[in-house]
């Protein structure tokens, strides 16, 4: 299968940590003031540069793989940087609490394909009540089956939330962790609003599952701009000034990758397209399989 064609805005990404971010370069100087990146480019690369000086020469190995990245791992290519993944966890590794485990996976059994709006945005993220009331409110006018992880430590706040909507919820299911790969791979699955961190969007990437870009902090800007622009496979929701996601506009972005329209059609076949060359990239023979293996081979020649 040919890979689809790569942005010029890719993102290279050493351990997620960037050398090469759209609009920045190879200069460490961005003329984009929001993109605090360059403001650690320059240490990144010394740290390379002195790894490089190290016998033997030190080998970086990257969560991504060459198909993803084309243009943003040529970019690092004096360095010795081997892109391996994505690598996704296995088992119920990403369950953080289990407690709900049964009951979604169950839940979602009864759900048609491609129909469930999954929305989490990691381990580290609780929700202001202002910010979980929209999400609500947004889901639940959307008329869409959706799970949404909402953590243990946010329970207080999600009963206030449901209780000024007057009602139960009637939609969905909320629950305070699940096994993240199991629901991007279960076929009910349509859509993932997430805060773009590496490790999700590559989960994404690799179960074919369109996104809806929600992101926050650190590089996750930068990977929302990869999903929407580079690959394709999602948009990237509007906040306001505060950073809440209004219920508007995440029913509007939901429809951008979920509905009838030709964009939603485009960006679901993008989705497809990309989980096939991951899956070629990862099996027996791809890109990052031979990456892999030349690396252990390499290692195991070392005194």
């Amino acid at each position: 299968m040919a890979t689809p064609a790569p942005s010029p805005s890719t993102t290279a990404v050493v351990t997620r940590c960037y050398l090469w971010t759209p609009g920045l370069g190879a200069s460490g100087a961005s003329p984009d003031p929001t993109n605090y990146f360059h403001a650690v480019f320059l240490t990144f690369r010394d740290l390379f540069d002195t790894l490089d000086r190290e016998a033997p020469k030190a080998t970086v190995l990257v969560n991504s793989c060459q198909e993803l990245e084309v243009g943003a791992l040529a970019a690092v290519g004096p360095h010795d940087v081997l892109p391996v993944g994505p690598m996704l966890p296995a088992g119920d590794e990403t369950s953080i609490f289990n407690e709900d485990g049964a009951r979604h996976m169950e839940w979602l059994d009864t759900k048609l394909a491609s129909s469930v709006v999954y929305v989490s945005f990691g381990s580290l993220a609780t929700m202001a009540r202002e910010q979980l009331d929209e999400r609500l409110l947004g889901l639940e006018e959307g008329r869409r089956p959706y799970l949404l992880v909402v953590r243990k430590d946010n329970k207080a706040t999600l009963a206030e939330a449901e209780a000024a909507m007057g009602a139960r919820l009637e939609n969905g299911i909320v629950v305070e962790w699940c096994d993240q790969v199991r629901v991007l791979a279960h076929a009910a699955v349509g859509c993932f609003v997430t805060h773009c961190g590496w490790n999700s969007v590559a989960e994404s990437v690799a179960s074919g599952v369109p996104m809806v870009g929600v992101p926050k902090v650190s590089e996750q800007s930068m990977n929302a701009r990869l999903v929407e622009r580079g690959w394709r496979t999602g948009v990237r929701a509007r906040v306001d000034g505060g950073g809440v996601l209004h219920a508007a506009e995440l029913r509007r972005c939901v429809e951008e990758v979920m509905g009838d329209g030709a964009g939603a059609a485009e960006v679901r076949r993008m989705a497809q397209e990309w989980k096939q060359v991951v899956a070629e990239a990862t099996g027996n023979g791809g890109s990052s399989y031979c990456n892999l293996v030349a690396f252990v081979d390499s290692a195991r020649s070392i005194n």
